[in-house]
């Protein structure tokens, strides 16, 4: 009896850790609002041959994403957490300004933090996934 109790248990567990939401990536999709063009802190920064670039501030957990070529082109981050737990994109469709365009998100304390920064060109994709942008480099840091 004790013998096939454990093995009951041992079943259970294997079906818990194989189920398919054990390990899924949470995908998030954010809108930048405008941000303020006063001095901003860049604890990790990722930038673009052009010129555009984007903060991640981690007091706050802030992506402030700039947009300075005024080519058209929407600029966004796309960042990960190391766990796997969580991933996205801020996207800033406000058009080309000073300002950036922010993104307040809500990180764990202590983990690790990946971005890289890109161009998507909302004529031809909705800017919503990755394989819609030209991306640069991965970049990281805490969250």
């Amino acid at each position: 009896m004790r013998r096939l109790l454990v093995l009951l248990a041992a079943l259970v567990l294997v079906q818990l850790s194989l189920s398919p939401g054990a390990n899924a990536t949470t995908w998030e999709v954010d809108n930048a609002y405008r941000g303020d063009s006063g001095f901003l802190r860049c604890d990790i920064k990722a930038v673009d041959p052009g010129a555009d670039y984007v903060c991640f501030e981690e007091n706050g957990d802030y992506f402030h994403v700039f947009d300075t070529r005024g080519d058209g082109l929407i600029t966004g981050v796309q960042w990960k957490l190391a766990d796997g737990t969580r991933a996205g994109i801020c996207r800033n469709m406000l058009g080309h300004d000073l300002a950036p365009g922010d993104c307040n998100k809500n990180f764990p304390e202590g983990h690790k933090l990946s971005i890289r920064f890109g161009h998507c060109d909302h004529k031809v994709s909705p800017c919503s996934y990755a394989s819609g942008y030209s991306w640069g480099a991965w970049v990281s840091g805490p969250a």
